[in-house]
């Protein structure tokens, strides 16, 4: 989801451990999906974006993508989701001496079944992040989130119907799931993955949308099903997400609805 780190990678940590995250390190979660999302097609295209976004300069556009992120983070928050995290201990000094704290490197915003985030509470976070995003995407940036959802909603629910599944909302639905780029790799992301399966009632499907192949590719490892693919974005935006006006290069981007059944294949 998020273009290679040119920097060395740190070395495996073996104490990597998964757990909920605190209400404190919401902040630090929504900085880590900046950081892992600035470079998504998908996130580009809800935001409007015309060029790359600079990983380490401040921009409008990132502070826009900041400000939306928070904003997820906290109405999933709001809306009963599940918010957890893979940390490590990171040695830090402190005043000439060794110090240790812990470090978020992976996050994922996972929605339980039948727990959704709804447009009914997005008032109650007016203070929390609303006019933030609408100030900085606007209400057509807004647009292309909800049709985005709505369309793979859709694709889902087919998926789910024509297994003989009655409906996706009683299944757990990752919303968001994000991995620092210097520990891509190691193995962060499967650390969460099977947290969450084992927490889940036995037997409860998992829905989630993959916004690239590489990502596709990567669930499909863990055990995930593609359903049928679908194109945001075609004649408006090229395949990195960013508007265009060359009718050849506004290919748009491919985005995959994904489910897996939870036969404990993975675990």
């Amino acid at each position: 989801m998020s273009t290679p780190n040119p920097n060395p990678r740190p070395s495996p940590r073996t104490s990597a451990s998964v757990r909920e995250a605190k209400p404190s390190e919401f902040a630090a979660v929504a900085q880590l999906a900046r950081k892992a999302f600035v470079h998504d097609p998908v996130f580009n295209y809800f935001g409007g974006v015309k060029e790359l976004i600079p990983d380490d300069v401040d921009t409008p556009e990132g502070d826009n993508l900041h400000r939306f992120v928070s904003f997820m983070v906290q109405w999933h928050s709001l809306s009963g989701g599940r918010i957890t995290v893979v940390v490590i201990n990171d040695e830090v000094p402190a005043e000439g001496s060794g110090g240790v704290r812990e470090k978020i490197v992976c996050a994922g915003l996972w929605s339980p079944p039948n727990k959704r985030p709804a447009l009914r509470q997005i008032p109650r976070l007016f203070h929390r992040g609303t006019i933030g995003v609408l100030r900085g995407w606007g209400l057509s940036g807004l647009n292309r989130v909800w049709l985005e959802c709505s369309a793979s909603h859709a694709i889902i629910a087919a998926g789910y119907k024509a297994k003989g599944v009655k409906t996706p909302d009683a299944s757990w639905c990752l919303q968001m799931v994000m991995t620092d780029p210097s520990y891509e790799g190691q193995g962060m992301m499967s650390m969460l993955m099977r947290e969450a399966f084992a927490h889940a009632e036995p037997g409860t499907p998992f829905v989630l949308e993959a916004t690239s192949i590489h990502s596709r590719d990567r669930y499909e490892h863990m055990g995930y099903e593609s359903f049928e693919p679908f194109v945001l974005g075609a004649g408006k935006i090229n395949e990195l997400g960013l508007l265009t006006s060359s009718k050849k290069q506004a290919v748009g981007v491919r985005y995959y609805p994904m489910v897996y059944w939870n036969e404990r294949k993975y675990l």
